[in-house]
């Protein structure tokens, strides 16, 4: 199997990434949306808490969007966080599809890149999709889909290679860590992770050095949630109860005043 990185495949990845991206930028919100909008750029700008989970991820990338974009309102600037997400997102979907072809084919071609792309570009402009990569509100679930897609691909390049499994499954586990930090709905990529695992080569995760391993990069990618303790005790701006102890801090990631976790 040819290597996944040559020219035709680079120049169908840029155009897989351009072009949802001008789109999305061309269509962006340039201000304070509907809904949590306006909440989640004020705890971007200010390192704030906001309702819980908290979204520290979401809350730090923002943050360096409001510092490194030297133009535009502070709004504008947390929503181009998500178009950039979102064509990033479609870029990586683009490769995942692409490699899995080569999988079911045992080739690569032109073909299989042109298909994969056009598959990519109807998940870039469904309804839900593209609305969701306008504003800051959307942007809990275009990171989300960034760091799914960012994982099948992952799991997907296991399955090409099974030598590169352990690997790449450990790199899964990061990133399932980063989803749950990011918004609970990633514990929905939790049985595709296991049933991954499972595939592998018996001698890749029948030890206990593996599944320590694996539990410590997704213990890694959840220590993004000591951002909510360490913000609460600076008294920010925007400080949604207060998360200072463990009690609640954990009240706050579990979302215990809505009464459920999702």
């Amino acid at each position: 199997m040819k290597t996944l990185i040559n020219k035709p495949l680079s120049i169908f990845a840029f155009f897989a990434f351009a072009v949802p991206f001008f789109v999305y930028v061309r269509t962006l919100c340039p201000t304070i949306y509907v809904g949590d909008s306006g909440e989640l750029v004020t705890s971007s700008y200010v390192l704030g808490i906001p309702h819980p989970p908290g979204y520290p991820l979401f809350c730090l990338l923002g943050k360096v969007f409001t510092v490194i974009l030297p133009f535009g309102e502070i709004a504008f600037r947390v929503n181009l966080l998500s178009a950039v997400l979102g064509a990033l997102a479609i870029m990586v979907v683009f490769l995942a599809i692409y490699r899995l072809g080569t999988i079911l084919f045992s080739s690569s071609n032109i073909s299989i890149m042109l298909s994969s792309l056009c598959a990519a570009f109807f998940l870039a402009f469904s309804k839900t999709f593209w609305s969701q990569a306008l504003m800051a509100k959307g942007c809990l679930y275009i990171l989300n889909m960034f760091l799914f897609s960012l994982i099948i691909f992952q799991l997907v390049s296991a399955l090409a290679k099974p030598e590169s499994g352990a690997r790449r499954l450990f790199a899964s586990a990061f990133l399932y860590g980063l989803v749950a930090a990011n918004h609970h709905t990633g514990f929905a990529c939790f049985p595709a992770l296991l049933l991954f695992i499972f595939i592998m080569p018996r001698k890749i995760w029948n030890n206990f050095r593996f599944w320590a391993a694996l539990s410590a990069l997704v213990l890694l990618g959840l220590a993004v949630y000591l951002y909510l303790p360490l913000r609460a005790a600076s008294e920010p701006a925007l400080n949604w109860s207060n998360p200072q102890g463990l009690k609640e801090t954990l009240d706050h990631v579990t979302r215990k005043q809505y009464g459920a976790l999702v």
